[in-house]
């Protein structure tokens, strides 16, 4: 039967897939061949389909019936579900099958594997079978979406919160999951200025990293800084003549840099009224930023503008 229909959809430049006794056709043409399905309708919503009566004979030469009522025909501006799976760009998961297994992990959290799995799972279900059905559910999102996948990443932050402390790869993705999404770098003759836009930032819900308020008292201040940088989503370097003469500053600008080879994007200038970008860091020469303005009058509106840009970098684009 298998390669009957292979036969009709390589004829029709379709494709032809099987997973159990679930048949799939699919194709990026437009129109629906009428040698694979005669009519449906209605146009919207459920459907009855007609197949065309070829389909129909194959399945009845090899002792099988169709299923007329899991007959579906879906088109791109509907979410077309195979096996479970949604496949409308690439294969994805379900947003409920996410959100029920955030609420296993958060029930794990509250109460307990053991007391989780009695909520969750079969009677008599234990400690050890929670944990297995949540590595399970994680594994089975990555094989779907991915290794690189920032909504695993979040899942598996979650579950090593809640306890979680294997498999090996749970916990290195768990470490991919950004703490910050800005990283204010300055020198400390203009902390002022941009202590004025950390507050604002964080007005509008913003997670910022800026030393005094990140570093406490008797941490690795070298420690934190390279945590800060490696665990934010954007940098926001304030370039002025005293941050170009420390060398601190400068050392944090250049690991920023060397990461936005991998992450384009990531680098937020903002320089001082009277400072040259050009002279003094010519790797940013074509690199677009916001100029801080002379006169105190216009500061306020300028934060404002600066903080709005960065909450729409933060909310839209992927992490």
């Amino acid at each position: 039967m298998d390669k009957r229909l292979v036969t009709i959809a390589a004829k029709e430049q379709l494709k032809y897939t099987r997973y159990a006794d679930d048949m799939t056709f699919s194709s990026s043409k437009r129109s629906v061949p009428s040698h694979i399905v005669q009519s449906w309708e209605p146009g919207f919503g459920r459907r009855d389909v007609h197949l065309e009566q070829s389909i129909i004979d194959s399945f009845k030469r090899a002792g099988f019936e169709i299923n007329h009522s899991k007959t579906r025909i879906l088109f791109p501006y509907e979410r077309q579900e195979v096996t479970g799976l949604v496949v409308n760009r690439k294969a994805n998961v379900w947003r409920r099958d996410i959100s029920r297994l955030r609420m296993k992990i958060h029930s794990v959290k509250r109460f307990g594997a053991t007391e989780a799995a009695k909520i969750w799972l079969e009677k008599g279900a234990d400690e050890q079978k929670m944990w297995s059905h949540i590595t399970g559910n994680l594994a089975f999102i990555r094989q779907v979406r991915g290794v690189d996948d920032t909504v695993l990443a979040k899942l598996c932050k979650d579950a090593v919160v809640a306890g979680l402390t294997e498999p090996t790869w749970v916990l290195k993705m768990a470490e991919l999951v950004r703490e910050f999404d800005v990283f204010l770098s300055h020198a400390s003759e203009d902390k002022e200025k941009i202590r004025r836009l950390k507050d604002k930032l964080e007005h509008v819900g913003i997670k910022v990293f800026f030393d005094e308020t990140s570093i406490s008292w008797g941490e690795s201040i070298v420690e934190k800084i390279n945590h800060g940088l490696l665990k934010s989503r954007y940098f926001v370097p304030f370039l002025s003549q005293k941050f170009s003469e420390k060398g601190w500053t400068n050392k944090e600008l250049n690991s920023a840099i060397s990461m936005n080879i991998d992450r384009k994007g990531r680098i937020l200038p903002v320089i001082d009224s009277n400072f040259s970008v050009d002279d003094n860091y010519p790797l940013l020469g074509e690199t677009l930023y916001k100029k801080w303005p002379t006169d105190n009058a216009s500061e306020g509106q300028f934060i404002d503008e600066v903080a709005d840009a960065i909450l729409h970098l933060v909310e839209t684009k992927p992490v």
